[in-house]
């Protein structure tokens, strides 16, 4: 199943506005605004069950681990960042 990471952040405080930077996905790059972070981290997960679902046919379930982390250890290797990642906050949407 295919994994993501994304970049959200707040970049105009009086508005109170979320932005979003797709750069990965092909179908939907450019910069996203948003209300909250909540409706962020939906419409990221939304996508990436759009992108699953062609890519993985039939999906009979669709099982979605959002996770929130800080920035990783720097010189980690690729199972040092999954275990890392993996023992970050879940994040519920």
């Amino acid at each position: 199943m295919p994994d993501r990471s994304f970049s959200l952040s707040i970049s105009e405080k009086e508005n109170d506005v979320w932005k979003l930077f797709e750069h990965a996905d092909c179908e939907n790059k450019g910069i996203y605004e948003f209300k909250n972070l909540h409706d962020a981290v939906r419409w990221q997960a939304e996508q990436q069950i759009k992108f699953s679902e062609k890519c993985i046919k039939p999906i009979n379930k669709y099982v979605a681990c959002i996770k929130e982390y800080t920035k990783p250890p720097e010189y980690i290797n690729m199972q040092e960042f999954f275990k890392f990642v993996d023992n970050s906050k879940d994040y519920e949407i």
